[in-house]
């Protein structure tokens, strides 16, 4: 393999044989099946050649951060396309409280990374300064190749492929990005098109690779600029936009102006909303509110009513819950982060909670499914967190000093002279006075001080406070001279021995400046909450969302983060079925040894049915007469195996003088099946 990769690259060639796809085609949802326009291609590339691309794009991916600007978040390191969606909720709540006018124009890219001109992309790779010998291994995938469509089991005659990037291949989505930045620049560039002003920035575009959406505060003057733009682009690259499917938003516009671009553009004029990346983006926010969650609740639903029919065991059950609704409510809650009714997380789990045990009673307590695995549950979603967890992962990746996210300008320009990053960190009643803030904001920061107690570890400021904030208590406190030398939080002023002193400070940091007065102000303040003591410090110092927030990681999955630290309970407390457990065995277990139990049954079994099985008899799922007789006022509590003692849980499965004779059997196979020597010892009946 290597070698036929390092031929690739040095020849700029591969055989046509490596190069050909497969296409099957697969009909669109809703449309005419007798027309081959209403048909998805997908293209299926061989192996070895998507190996070589994904070698390429490994080695492209970590630039493409610093060739593509912000707005562009398709397939970019460290990007989502929530970002976009956040960013334009805060645009349109600026738009909102300023009255300011405004048109959404999501444009609809025609076969987009199917019409792309090779030579275009060379002259961008060239004008990028990518080195030649790199370019021609790219080329290498474009050298020869061709496709053959199945159907019916039969291939038809070949078909060159002359332009577009490859389907299916992983260096295709990043070489789109390179394509379509030169449009993207010139449209940013371009005095005719008016954006929405955030402070010193323009905000004109939102990209997620070939999804475009322009903001566009005089579009009678923009868009004429715009289409110019787009053909003079379209001639050199092929891209080309399909008028009918581009979808337009307005508000705030005169009468006359909306009515002379409905006649001259034949865009999708839309009334209440537009579709930009699945979410429905609307000027009201109650309409926000009831296009996206009240929708999703209906189809949570009725996917849940669909679903009922057929027969899943319990844990497949929540499995399905894990695996299918709940990637859909989590994007929700990313891409749109409102505060939703208060009444809808409890129909939602509700909805969920009846699906899951089969509109029965529960036998086991909803807090101990939606624990982990790891403590004892079985990670049932708790929705109403997970909400809470989006909203903080939201907020810590706007916390951290760099990069930042395109969405937090508005939000920082709206609570200017004050930083989020500094005054977040403050205690609430020390925090300054704020102007009113963006919705989002206020969120934000609400949530944040109702869960910053979880998130972070306790102290009466947090040592992940920015040295920038203390500008907030100390007059005329100067941070660029600590944070010139790398003292950026006040967890690098602490050492595992407590609160470093100034000659330890100066050698560990080598500051040549004289900085003990601005050391004395810092020193003093913290001693008034009690964080300069002689204590040592408790390691680690900082909180898993701390640590993320001073040194943000792409591997740190922030929101599963943010989720583990809130659901995370308190060990002391025992649910009541480990407490019964220790009660009917006469022993004592500690929260440790629990804990390793858990941990040690993880992944124990291959096999769902003994895994649920195991599961039901931990929980103490099965009924016995012992439970039985509350049921009734003439219920009989006594075993019905041996008709002499009361049917306890642990009588039934354990005591019962029968099934003595059971598990003496079952020791003494497994002593000839294993050779081992054990012996079957009888649990001590419980005290009464």
């Amino acid at each position: 393999m290597l070698s036929l990769f390092n031929y690739l690259f040095d020849l700029g060639t591969a055989p046509p044989e490596l190069l050909k796809a497969s296409i099957v085609t697969i009909p669109k949802p809703g449309k005419d099946p007798t027309l081959c326009s209403n048909y998805r291609p997908i293209s299926l590339l061989n192996v070895d050649i998507k190996i070589y691309a994904k070698i390429l794009a490994n080695r492209l991916a970590p630039l493409l951060p610093k060739l593509v600007a912000d707005d562009q978040v398709g397939f970019i390191q460290g990007r989502q396309g929530t970002d976009n969606t956040v960013r334009l909720l805060n645009i349109i709540d600026g738009v909102g409280r300023d009255s300011a006018p405004c048109l959404l124009l999501s444009l609809d890219a025609e076969k987009a990374f199917d019409r792309l001109n090779w030579l275009f992309l060379r002259h961008v790779l060239l004008k990028l300064n990518f080195p030649l010998p790199f370019i021609e291994a790219v080329f290498t995938l474009y050298s020869s190749p061709t496709a053959q469509v199945l159907n019916a089991g039969f291939l038809s005659d070949t078909v060159n492929i002359t332009n577009g990037t490859r389907q299916g291949c992983p260096l295709s989505p990043l070489l789109y990005a390179l394509a379509l930045e030169p449009l993207a620049q010139t449209i940013r560039a371009d005095a005719k098109i008016t954006g929405i002003q955030i402070g010193p920035t323009e905000s004109k575009i939102s990209l997620f690779a070939d999804d475009i959406l322009l903001t566009l505060t005089d579009p009678v003057n923009s868009l004429p600029q715009l289409h110019h733009l787009l053909t003079q682009y379209g001639k050199v690259s092929y891209h080309q936009i399909n008028i009918a499917k581009t979808q337009a938003l307005s508000t705030h516009l005169s009468p006359t102006d909306l009515n002379y671009l409905k006649s001259t553009y034949k865009y999708d004029w839309r009334a209440v909303y537009l579709i930009y990346l699945g979410i429905k983006i609307s000027f009201s926010r109650p309409n926000l509110y009831r296009l996206n969650y009240g929708a999703m609740l209906s189809t949570i639903k009725d996917l849940c009513w669909r679903w009922a029919r057929f027969e899943f065991s319990w844990l497949g059950r929540i499995a399905v819950t894990k695996m299918s609704i709940l990637p859909k409510l989590l994007y929700l809650f990313r891409a749109l982060p409102v505060s939703p009714h208060p009444t809808f997380f409890k129909s939602l789990q509700t909805t969920i909670n009846q699906f899951v045990w089969r509109r029965r009673k529960p036998r086991v307590s909803f807090r101990v499914l939606s624990t982990s695995v790891v403590q004892g549950g079985l990670g049932l979603p708790n929705l109403l967190i997970y909400h809470k967890a989006a909203l903080m992962a939201l907020l810590g990746s706007g916390l951290a000093l760099s990069p930042v996210p395109q969405w937090t300008l508005p939000i920082f320009q709206s609570i200017s002279p004050f930083r989020l990053t500094d005054i977040v960190w403050l205690p609430k009643h020390i925090r300054p006075r704020l102007p009113d803030l963006l919705p989002l904001a206020t969120l934000l920061l609400h949530t944040w001080d109702a869960m910053r107690g979880q998130l972070c570890h306790y102290h009466p400021l947090h040592l992940a406070t920015p040295i920038t904030a203390l500008t907030h208590k100390i007059p005329n406190f100067n941070a660029r001279h600590w944070t010139a030398h790398g003292l950026s939080r006040l967890v690098d002023f602490y050492s595992p021995r407590g609160f470093m002193s100034y000659a330890t400070l100066t050698g560990r940091y080598n500051i040549t400046r004289p900085l003990q007065f601005s050391y004395l102000q810092i020193k003093t303040l913290l001693t008034t909450y009690d964080m300069t003591g002689s204590e040592r410090l408790t390691l680690p110092a900082l909180s898993p969302f701390e640590t993320y927030c001073a040194s943000p990681y792409t591997p740190a999955r922030l929101l599963s983060l943010c989720y583990k630290l809130l659901t995370t309970s308190n060990p002391i407390q025992k649910c009541k079925f480990q407490v019964m457990w220790e009660k009917d065995l006469n022993i004592t277990v500690s929260p440790e040894q629990w804990a390793e139990s858990f941990k040690g049954d993880k992944g124990k079994f291959k096999s769902a049915s003994l895994h649920e099985a195991r599961k039901k008899l931990l929980y103490r799922w099965y009924l016995t007469p012992d439970k039985l007789s509350h049921f009734s006022t003439s219920g009989n509590s006594t075993c019905w195996r041996c008709s002499a003692t009361r049917g306890s849980f642990v009588h039934m499965w354990w005591h019962c003088p029968p099934l003595q004779i059971l598990w003496q059997d079952i020791v003494v196979f497994l002593n000839k099946f294993l050779g081992t020597a054990c012996h079957g010892s009888r649990i001590p009946p419980r005290s009464t």
